[in-house]
C-alpha cells in the first residue's frame, strides 16, 4: 500500500507542476489544455479510488479518508466548471 500511497502523492504533483508550468508558458493551445483537463480528471478519479483503497486496507482511518475524499471532490467540481468553460465547439 506504500507504493500506491505514494504513487497518488507523485501523480497530484505532477498534475498541478505540469500545469502550472504548461500554463505559465502558454504552451497549450484550446484544444490541448481541454484534452489535459479530461486527464487530470481522470488522474483525480485515480488518487479517490486509491484513498478508498488504502481506508478499506486500514491506512486511513475514516474520518481522515472523508476528508481527503472531500478535499478530492472540491477539486473535482473545479476541474469540471474549468471544463465546461473551455469546452471546444463541436
Amino acid at each position: 500500500m506504500r507504493y500506491t500511497a505514494c504513487q497518488s502523492v507523485k501523480k497530484g504533483i505532477g498534475i498541478s507542476s505540469d500545469l502550472r508550468g504548461r500554463g505559465a508558458n502558454a504552451a497549450f493551445s484550446g484544444n490541448d489544455f481541454y484534452n489535459y483537463m479530461g486527464r487530470a480528471r481522470g488522474a483525480l478519479v485515480e488518487v479517490e479510488t486509491q484513498l478508498l483503497i488504502a481506508q478499506n486496507l486500514g491506512y486511513l482511518g475514516t474520518d481522515h479518508a472523508q476528508t481527503l475524499l472531500n478535499k478530492a471532490a472540491e477539486v473535482g467540481k473545479i476541474l469540471n466548471g474549468l471544463v465546461a468553460s473551455i469546452r471546444p465547439a463541436a
